[in-house]
Formats: C-alpha cells, sequence, structure tokens
C-alpha cells in the first residue's frame, strides 16, 4: 500500500490537452472544414471541462441554451422562504477560485470589483479586507468582464458568460449594469451573446459602449463580434462580424481617441466530443470611426493557423500596443507595433514555449504598466514580465512557486498611482507591491468551486471539501483556516461518521486516500486498476451503519469491509457501455438508510441499479426516467421502499424533470419536481426527523419542500443562486451544509425555517396541479384547485419574465377541491408560471404550451 505522510504531500495534476492542428494559408473565412473531422476525439484529460459539460449535454451533442436561461428565469421567480434564517459562511476563504475580471475606478483604487468565474461580483470598498457580493440578486451569476463608467464611477457594467471558453464555463445571459455601486442591477439585453468577453465604455461618452461577444461555444453562432450601442444600452448593433465560428475575445480602445478601437477575434468552436482552438479566420481588427468600418490588420501578424489572441495598448504611448498569440504545438508569439497597429514587428519567445501548456484557449490576457509603455505581463499558466517592451522575458509564477501564487492566469490590473498590482487565477485573488516579484494572497474571498463535501457527526465545525483545481481541503475553524490535504482537482470525500480521526479524500480518476493518524494511505489499487472505465469524479459512499464498509463505483460497484484496505466487486457492469469510456461509468452510490443491503448505484448514461441484497443481484430500475446522467440515488429515512433520484441534463423538447421518487424500490418512478426551475439537480437530503421533508441543490440555488415534493420552495436568503453541487446534515446540530459552485460553503439551522414545527406540514393550505401538461392552444387545461377555508383567490398566467398573459380565475372558491377549466388561445410556445395566489400564500406550477 502506497503511504505518505500527507502534511508535506503535494499533487499537482496536470490537465492534457492536445489539439491537432491543420496548416493552411490564412485567407478572410473560418476554417472549411467539419468540426467532426478537426476536432480532437477521446480526450480523457480535457476534463474537467467534458465531465462539468457533459452532465448538461447528454444525450445530445450541444447544449440547449434556451432551456438553461429559460430555468434560471424560473429561479428567479421561484417562491422563497422569508423570515430570519441566514446561511452562515464557512469558507474556504483562503483556498481560492477562479477570478476572471479585475476592477476598479482610478479615483478609487481602494474600490474594487472582482468577478468570480461562476460566483458573482464580489466588491470591497476597503482594498479587500471586507467583501460582499453585490450580485446575490442577479439572475445569472456567471461572470465574464466588469466595466467602470470613466465618468461615473458608481455606474458598473457587467458581461455575463465565462469566455476562457472551457466547456464548463456556464452560458451568460447579457449585460447588466448598475447606476448605485452594484446595490441593484437592470438586464441591458445582448440575451444571446452567450458569453462576453470585454465591454468598453467611451471616456468620451458614457451612452457609447462597445461590447466583444463569443457567441455559442457549441456550435456556429451568428452572435459573435462587437456590438455598440448609442443610447446606454438600451439597443445594440453588431458592428463587426467575421465568421459564425469567430469569437470576438478582446477589445481595447485607444486612450486619446475614442474612435479608434482594437478587436480580437478569434476561432474557436467546440462539439461534444470535438473542439478546435485554431483557425484561419483569427486576427486583430481595427477601427478609426467609432466601429462603423473595420480593417483587419495584417502586416507582420500571423497569417497561417493561430489560437486566442489578446491586445494592450499602452497608456503613456498609445502609438505602442502588444498582440500575443496562442499557437500550435504549445507555442506562442508575441508582437508589438510603434504606430498604431500599422506594423508589427515579432518579439523573441522561445523561452515562453509551453508557458500555457497544451490548453492556450484558457489564456489570452496582455497587461501593459500604466507608467511604462515598455513593461508588460503575459497571463497563461504560467506569468512572465517584460521590463523591456519583450525583448527580454521573467518568470514569475508557474508550478514552481505555486505554495506563493496559484497558476493559470486571467485577470490583472495596476494601481497607477503607487504601482501596486492586482492579479486573478484559478486560485483566487493575489497582489504585489514589486511589479510581480513577490506575491501576497487575499485571504477573505469566498469564491471556491467545490465538487463535493462532508462533515463530521461528531463536531459540526470539521468539514472536508474537494473543489475544482485546488484540490481537497479540510478545517476545524472554517473561513480562511482551511488546510490542503490532497492535490489536483478534489472530488468525492467522507468522514467517518463514527469516528472523525478517519476521513476520506479523492482525487480526479478514482485515486482514493484514507486519511488517519497523520498519515495518507493510497486505498483505491484494485478498483482504479481494474478498468479504464472510470469516472473523472468516482462515487464514494460509506455505510450509514458500520463506517468500516465503503462503496466505490468504476462501471461496477466495488465494497469493502476494511475501510479500504481490500475491495470485492459486487456488480457487473452497470452501465450501457461495452467498450473503454470513462462516460459509461457509475457517478453515485446510495446506501439505504433503514437497510444496508439495499444499495442503489447511477451513472453517467442514465442508468439505476437497485439490489436489496447486498449486491449478490441487481435490477435495472432506469424505466420511467427520462435518460439523464444520474447525479444522486438516496434511500428515504423512514420508507425502506421509498428512493430519490436527482439528474443532470437540459430538455430539448418534452418538459425533463430532475427529481424523481419511487416506492418501491425502483420498480416506478414518480416525478416529484413539481414547480421547481427546470435546470440540472444535483444532490438531494431527506430530513430524518421530518418524514416528506426533502432538501435540494439545483443549478440556481436550494430548495425545500415538506410535502414530498408537491411544493418547492427556495431557501436561498443573502446568497446568490449559483450551482449547489452537494447537501450534507449535521445531525445533532441540525445544520445543512451546502457546497455552492462558486460560492464556497454555507451552513444553516433547519429549524430557523421552521421546517418540522408544524404539524400538518405535509399538507400544505394551498394546492394546485396542471393538466394535460404540455398543452395546446385551443385544448382545455384542468385545474385542481385546493385550499383550506373559503376565500378570495387569483388564478394567473405569466411568461417568464413575470408578465401576465393570461388572467384565469378571480372569485371566492370554497374549502376543498374545485376544478377550474381554461383553454389557452394564441400563446407562443414555451414556458410559462401559472400562479394561484390565496390566503397570503402563493403556489406556482409551471406549464409548457406546444
Amino acid at each position: 500500500m502506497k503511504r505518505i505522510f500527507y502534511i508535506l504531500m503535494l499533487i499537482i495534476a496536470g490537465i492534457s490537452i492536445s489539439n491537432i492542428v491543420l496548416l493552411k494559408k490564412k485567407e478572410h473565412q473560418a476554417t472549411p472544414l467539419p468540426l467532426e473531422s478537426i476536432g480532437v476525439k477521446g480526450e480523457k484529460h480535457m476534463i474537467p471541462n467534458d465531465w462539468f459539460a457533459y452532465q448538461r449535454i447528454w444525450p445530445h451533442k450541444t447544449m440547449n441554451k434556451k432551456a438553461m436561461l429559460d430555468g434560471l428565469k424560473q429561479a428567479q421567480l421561484m417562491p422563497e422562504r422569508k423570515g430570519d434564517y441566514t446561511w452562515e459562511l464557512l469558507g474556504p476563504t483562503n483556498v481560492g477560485g477562479r477570478i476572471v475580471d479585475i476592477e476598479f475606478h482610478p479615483e478609487e483604487p481602494e474600490v474594487l470589483y472582482v468577478g468570480g468565474a461562476t460566483g458573482g461580483v464580489f466588491k470591497t470598498e476597503n482594498s479587500g479586507l471586507e467583501w460582499v457580493n453585490v450580485s446575490v440578486n442577479m439572475p445569472n451569476v456567471n461572470i465574464g468582464d466588469i466595466c467602470i463608467d470613466p465618468n461615473q464611477k458608481e455606474t458598473v457594467w457587467v458581461g455575463t458568460g465565462e469566455p476562457n471558453n472551457a466547456s464548463l464555463s456556464y452560458y451568460g445571459d447579457g449585460i447588466y449594469k448598475s447606476e448605485n455601486g452594484g446595490e441593484t442591477w437592470e438586464h441591458k439585453g445582448l440575451e444571446n451573446s452567450n458569453y462576453i468577453a470585454r465591454i468598453v465604455v467611451d471616456y468620451a461618452n458614457s451612452d457609447r459602449l462597445f461590447v466583444a461577444a463569443c457567441g455559442d461555444l457549441f456550435s456556429p453562432s451568428e452572435e459573435r463580434g462587437i456590438y455598440r450601442s448609442t443610447d446606454g444600452g438600451d439597443s445594440w448593433e453588431r458592428v463587426l462580424f467575421v465568421t459564425d465560428t469567430t469569437a470576438a475575445i478582446d477589445l481595447v480602445q485607444h486612450p486619446s481617441n475614442p474612435d479608434i478601437l482594437y478587436a480580437g477575434m478569434w476561432e474557436r468552436t467546440r462539439g461534444f466530443t470535438t473542439r478546435r482552438s485554431f483557425g484561419l479566420s483569427t486576427g486583430i481588427y481595427r477601427t478609426t470611426d467609432g466601429g462603423d468600418t473595420w480593417e483587419e490588420l495584417t502586416n507582420g501578424l500571423p497569417q497561417g493557423e493561430a489560437g486566442r489572441v489578446g491586445i494592450a495598448i499602452a497608456k503613456t504611448n498609445p502609438n505602442v500596443l502588444y498582440a500575443w498569440y496562442d499557437m500550435p504545438y504549445k507555442m506562442v508569439e508575441v508582437y508589438r507595433s510603434d504606430d498604431g497597429g500599422d506594423t508589427w514587428q515579432q518579439k523573441p519567445s522561445g523561452e515562453l514555449e509551453g508557458m500555457n501548456s497544451s490548453f492556450g484557449w484558457y489564456f489570452g490576457q496582455i497587461h501593459v504598466d500604466p507608467n511604462d509603455e515598455n513593461r508588460l505581463y503575459l497571463l497563461g499558466m504560467a506569468l512572465w514580465r517584460s521590463d523591456n517592451g519583450g525583448d527580454d522575458w521573467i518568470l514569475l509564477a508557474d508550478y514552481g512557486n505555486m505554495q506563493e501564487i496559484h497558476v493559470d492566469h486571467h485577470a490583472m490590473k495596476s494601481v497607477a498611482a503607487t504601482g501596486k498590482l492586482w492579479e486573478g487565477n484559478d486560485g483566487g485573488l493575489y497582489y504585489s507591491n514589486d511589479y510581480g516579484d513577490t506575491w501576497t494572497k487575499v485571504n477573505n474571498l469566498p469564491i471556491t468551486q467545490p465538487y463535493a463535501i462532508d462533515v463530521s457527526q461528531q463536531n459540526p465545525e470539521k468539514i472536508i471539501c474537494g473543489t475544482q483545481d485546488n484540490g481537497s481541503n479540510l478545517t476545524l475553524f472554517g473561513e480562511d483556516q482551511w488546510e490542503h490535504i490532497l492535490g489536483g482537482d478534489g472530488m468525492y470525500c467522507r468522514i467517518d461518521h463514527s469516528f472523525d480521526e478517519i476521513y476520506y479524500a479523492e482525487s480526479q480518476w478514482g485515486n482514493l486516500y484514507r486519511f488517519s493518524g497523520g498519515w495518507a494511505d493510497y486505498i483505491a489499487y484494485e478498483p482504479s486498476g481494474d478498468s479504464p472505465r472510470i469516472n473523472w469524479s468516482a462515487p464514494l459512499e460509506l455505510d450509514p451503519v458500520n463506517s468500516t464498509t465503503l462503496y466505490f463505483g468504476t462501471y461496477r460497484v466495488w465494497k469493502s469491509t476494511s475501510a479500504g484496505d481490500s475491495w470485492d466487486a459486487i456488480s457487473g457492469d452497470l452501465t450501457s457501455g461495452t467498450y473503454n469510456s470513462s462516460f459509461y461509468t457509475l457517478t453515485t452510490i446510495g446506501v439505504h438508510p433503514l437497510n444496508t443491503d439495499i444499495i442503489i448505484a447511477g451513472s453517467a448514461d442514465g442508468k439505476v441499479h437497485v439490489t436489496s441484497n447486498g449486491g449478490q443481484t441487481w435490477r435495472d430500475c432506469t424505466e420511467g426516467l427520462p435518460g439523464r446522467w444520474i447525479t444522486k440515488v438516496i434511500g428515504d429515512p423512514f420508507d425502506e421502499n421509498t428512493l430519490y433520484v436527482t439528474m443532470s441534463g437540459l430538455r430539448w423538447s418534452d418538459y425533463l424533470s430532475h427529481v424523481y421518487m419511487s416506492h418501491d424500490l425502483g420498480e416506478t418512478w414518480i416525478d416529484i419536481s413539481s414547480n421547481l426551475p427546470e435546470l440540472p439537480a444535483h444532490s438531494i437530503l431527506a430530513d430524518p426527523e421530518n418524514e416528506g421533508h426533502l432538501f435540494i441543490g439545483m443549478d440556481a440555488g436550494v430548495y425545500y419542500t415538506k410535502d414530498y415534493g408537491e411544493n418547492w420552495i427556495g431557501i436561498n436568503n443573502g446568497i446568490a443562486k449559483v450551482a449547489v453541487v452537494d447537501l450534507r446534515l449535521q445531525r445533532e446540530t441540525r445544520q445543512l451544509y451546502m457546497a455552492g459552485y462558486g460560492t464556497s460553503l454555507y451552513r444553516l439551522k433547519i429549524d430557523d425555517l421552521g421546517v418540522g414545527m408544524e404539524e400538518t406540514a405535509a399538507h400544505p393550505s394551498a394546492h394546485m396541479e396542471l393538466y394535460p401538461n404540455p398543452a395546446a392552444n385551443g385544448e382545455v387545461v384542468t385545474i385542481p384547485v385546493s385550499i383550506a377555508t373559503q376565500g378570495y383567490a387569483q388564478v394567473s398566467l405569466t411568461d417568464l419574465s413575470g408578465r401576465e398573459v393570461a388572467s384565469i380565475f378571480k372569485g371566492s372558491l370554497a374549502s376543498g377541491k374545485t376544478n377550474l377549466q381554461w383553454t389557452p388561445e394564441n400563446l407562443p410556445a414555451g414556458y410559462y408560471l401559472c400562479l394561484l395566489r390565496w390566503n397570503g400564500e402563493t403556489v406556482t406550477q409551471k406549464l409548457v404550451i406546444k
């Protein structure tokens, strides 16, 4: 057995991404080859990108953006539990997460806005001593770019959708504006831009804005290009379009002539198993008339296939521009112009080879010191500086000094008055007072992207979490007191529920360790070595009665009765795959709390299997489920025959439920999504003290029900509605622990919600159903409405923006059940919300018009 002393251990798992490049003479067109023949197929090490995207895409080959955005709108319209309950931040704040932008107004450099890739916009008014998430009430908190109006420092613009174009990048829904420093936000259009890379507010006219939009990551997209508004964002026109596979990835404005702008255009498209990061249409464009016309700059710049491009302009001498390109074979090329872009000279870059590893599409920022036209920084996997205009290079950061500063760099901003340098990367926010020679980490930003969590049942302060790109971490004190215990990407983790000095952590591809007494033992030789068919996040579960019994998933279920010292396979192949693929693998395992012989297994390809005899025989219980990536399977704490299943995925045509319940061990399934937003569900937890009380984590927040899913309500008071990827319960304190992807970890006392305090909690005082659903125009819809006491009631239909489109009923209703009938007429196909208002209560149900 491989044993290591974990305090001294550091495992760094790199992502190896290769690109097949076809070199051709450059032409002013997209590369004329189908993506399937150009892209790289079967790239196991593209994970986490593929893993995160596949959950939402499968079984299709691209993501339904409209379904995701509609689901986010539904989440904003969900009823929320009001009251005094609060979520307590647990951190990690010292671990960090991906920063995509840093902005401040030159007159107030102590007031910073920082964009977390999936956690929203954080603001500090004291140079980072304290932070507030000012985007809690924004429907979309996946950040692409931030821009502060040069003329109005309280006016902040935010573009949504991370442009770094990993397939774990969540879609954006356009651009938002705040006129009060982030207290409130107004949506200002470009909903179909998908990913916004840059916003420029004209310093000479705040009503004129320019936006660089990437368009759809997964398919050719007409929305790509540079957009302009001349009325403060009320309307937009596209002023630069190259091809439907060419994203606008960078945009800078001349500091003394507002009509001159430079745009970086990048050919970038990916599919379910293919991607291309280089193309013939990549290039730099210039306008000298405020965007009316554009010319491609070619004199001295690359003429063959090129990858992502970044641009910077020197404020002290705007004739000086820099550009850098990601190029094939791990190369990068740096160019300088001294005449405003008319001609370019390539700078020495041989020592920069490999600075982006093999995923240069993930990087692209170049920064020029505002006080020195010859000092510039290149932000890639590594971080480099030149003090002489690119002739020589100094390495500032790579894997060699990760104890000081993380790798994978995405954002930089200099304070001109002091020389202070702010830098954002996959490990969080840093600053330097010596041009990057040394770095200090900001340890109070809750922007970690957790994948899994667990909490000790003996000590509610002992928590473990696995995180994206920041390993597995453990705390006894919370917030900024987290200890790094395992490198790579942190996956499943568990704390022994009988003896919390033993705990488990896992890195990608099932590399499972047991920690005890200061030692870490590698315990996954048998299951991980069984086959290459193992998920990037291989499922781990502990027996709820005997904590030395473990279950681990590959394409089959493994069992250990010795805390991982030895393993036995207790199932055959529980997927539908017959060949080596990390996709046809198990994703979740559940052990029933009332009968540990009942084990449930779910797979990436939508399969659910159940055994009632400890693994001797298994039943395929997939029938009745919609065939999506299974995210969680659990047993009910009150009924041995009741199971719950959650799943990912997005709809394409018919309504798609994401939460199911079975009362017969999986023989049949009941949709209990009810009024939940139609979004991927990641985790479900059943309250062991209150029958029918369930909590669920979805792509936009946390929700709970007191009636087995007949009615759900949000419990997101004070927190952003990010993807909630895991939920755990500390039974003694009755605290719910939540992992928010991009906002770290929180907990709340569930009894503060009133959960379990009402004797009739499982029987709501108002209820409504709709059938048929979906319905067609001209088809009678029956609406059974039940209320506890006679009174005035209203039933109406709204679109996803909240605009009422039909008044169905207004008047007095008798107590009990009343069947209302209504016929939709001339309604566009899509999603609607039916609302019942009675006695201060609101009941919401989704309705789909075909």
